[in-house]
């Protein structure tokens, strides 16, 4: 599994988060999602996490051993933007959260989820797409210094959804670099498909 390194500390804390009540879990739970992930008004956490302290009744290190644990396995997700049926098949089989605790995880992943993918529409407004591409070949000739050179060059125009073209001219070694990003971009795009 490679959005997450699965180290025996880990697996330690979550046997450990187990054993929690379901009551007491869910109550950390919500606070990692406003003041970890959601990232809540910071002077409000001191308050919360007292007031945590005293719902759940916790010793300090378990509450923040549990705290770190759950920050650590958000933050993994989002950087992955995972699917909740996958990310809850792992929370199961890898990670080894038990049932109840992995569907209460997954309930604050699609929020989590559905609040930055608002979040991202809003802020970027509507998208920009590849409508056509076009491409030419030509030639530049050489100054007077360096007579009878001449360099082929590509032409490509992308003409764009809003009515833009751009456009770029680029010599062999040039789109060859363009090409080779190209692939990388589409084997991890690949590589993303599959997992």
């Amino acid at each position: 599994m490679a959005w997450i390194r699965v180290s025996k500390p880990l697996q330690e804390c979550i046997l450990r988060i187990n054993e929690l009540e379901d009551e007491k879990f869910t109550q950390i739970l919500a606070f990692v999602y406003e003041f970890k992930v959601v990232q809540g008004s910071p002077e409000n956490v001191e308050e919360a996490l007292q007031k945590l302290l005293e719902l759940t009744n916790l010793d300090d290190e378990l509450l923040l051993m549990t705290i770190k644990t759950l920050s650590h396995v958000f933050k993994r997700a989002l950087k992955f933007i995972m699917k909740p049926t996958r990310l809850q098949a792992d929370l199961n089989k890898v990670l080894g959260f038990e049932e109840k605790k992995a569907e209460a995880v997954i309930k604050y992943w699609i929020q989590t989820q559905k609040t930055i993918l608002d979040r991202l529409a809003t802020d970027s407004g509507p998208t920009n797409e590849l409508c056509d591409i076009s491409w030419n070949l030509d030639v530049d000739l050489a100054s007077e210094a360096k007579e009878k050179e001449k360099t082929p060059v590509g032409i490509i125009k992308l003409k764009t959804s809003d009515g833009d073209t751009i456009t770029l001219e680029e010599n062999h070694a040039q789109l060859s670099q363009f090409f080779d990003q190209l692939e990388e971009i589409t084997q991890e795009l690949d590589n993303l498909k599959k997992t």
